[in-house]
């Protein structure tokens, strides 16, 4: 069970850390824009 909650604990620190990024932003920006997204890797 531990090393079960330390894996969801990184896990989400990592997508809490991705879904701020702009990237994660540009994307669907770009799609709405009918446009090929800008990709800055942040």
């Amino acid at each position: 069970q531990e090393s079960f909650d330390l894996l969801r604990s990184r896990k989400s620190s990592a997508l809490n850390k991705l879904y701020a990024s702009d990237d994660h932003k540009e994307g669907p920006r770009a799609f709405v824009e009918k446009r090929l997204p800008v990709w800055k890797g942040r």
